[in-house]
This record gives structure tokens, sequence and C-alpha cells, in this order.
């Protein structure tokens, strides 16, 4: 990463905010390639692997409802000693608790994780390929009145020198495979 700037910012046409789906795996070590002239991640691979082949632990998707989910990414910038780093905050809101959502908060809350986000705009983010993630806070309700959330809501963490990357969504199912 280069420490010299060398563009702007151009204004551009209104986006829409929000997340559409959250893909989870469990994470390993990993490399990947950026296109050097769009900056977008376009191949994700096993650390020590070929470019191409598969990374080893499939994601499991989850659908979120409009407004259910978010990404915020936090620059921690600390002059004195010299460093800089970014955490990615991934959040969501799933309803209907009943045990097999309270098993998969276990599951999310004690695995490392790496994470794919789809924007409601369409963009793919990922997060975790430099270190993995990690459930920084959860919570399971089913609230005391009829108008009160019945499920869980969930935030995952990830601190990386680079933050998160765009990815080309086409790693979807190929070099990202669907967990079995």
């Amino acid at each position: 990463m280069s420490c010299i700037l060398d563009k702007g910012y151009e204004l551009k046409c209104q986006s829409i905010g929000g997340v559409a789906e959250v893909l989870l795996g469990t994470w390993e070590a990993m490399d990947f390639t950026i296109d050097p002239i769009t900056g977008i991640i376009d191949d994700i691979y096993p650390k020590g692997g070929l470019p191409g082949d598969p990374i080893n632990n499939g994601y499991y998707s989850f659908e979120l409802d409009q407004e259910y989910g978010g990404l915020a990414q936090e620059g921690v910038f600390n002059r004195d000693n010299g460093t800089v780093h970014y955490v990615s905050t991934i959040s969501l809101k799933m309803i209907n608790l009943d045990a097999e959502l309270i098993q998969t908060l276990k599951q999310v809350g004690r695995a490392p994780l790496y994470a794919v986000v789809k924007s409601n705009a369409g963009v793919y983010y990922f997060a975790g390929i430099e270190s993995a993630g990690r459930a920084s806070e959860g919570s399971a309700s089913v609230g005391s009145a009829f108008e009160d959330m019945n499920g869980v809501t969930l935030s995952l963490a990830f601190k990386s020198p680079d933050g998160v990357y765009v990815m080309d969504e086409t790693l979807i199912g190929t070099s990202i495979p669907e967990g079995a």
C-alpha cells in the first residue's frame, strides 16, 4: 500500500444504503489479487495455494430484511504511535427466535470469521482477508410487548491494516464456494 495520495474524489450519482445479504464462513489464511486499475479483488485463494484454488471453508448465507443489516468502517489513526488500522463492523438483525437461530448465534459467536457483504446498491465487500473477524456483541430476545422484536441482533468486528475490500461478485460460488 502506497503512502502517497494520487487521486481525489468525484461526486457521483446518488446511491442507496443498507445491506441485502451477508455471507459468513469460518476464517482461514487467504491470499488475494487485486485488479491494478479498478482496485477490486479479482481472486481469493488459500494462503500457499494457487490463484484459482477455491478457499476451503465455504460460506453460509444470511438473508436480511430491508434495513436489518449494516456495514460501517472506522479508521483508527494514531499519530503518536505511527499506526493506522481499520475496524469494520457488520450488524445483523434476524427475526423469529427459535432453536435453530439460537444455535446459529452460538456458532457465530465462537467462530473466527470471514464475511462477504452485498449492499443494497449491489456492491460486494470482503472482510476478513488479513485477519479473522469475531462476534463483538449479540443478543436474543422475544421482547415483552406484541410490537417488540422476537429475534437476534449481532455485531461482527473485523480489525485489519486495510479494512474491507470491494470484490468481484463472480468469486461467489467459484473461489468462495457455498458451504456444505
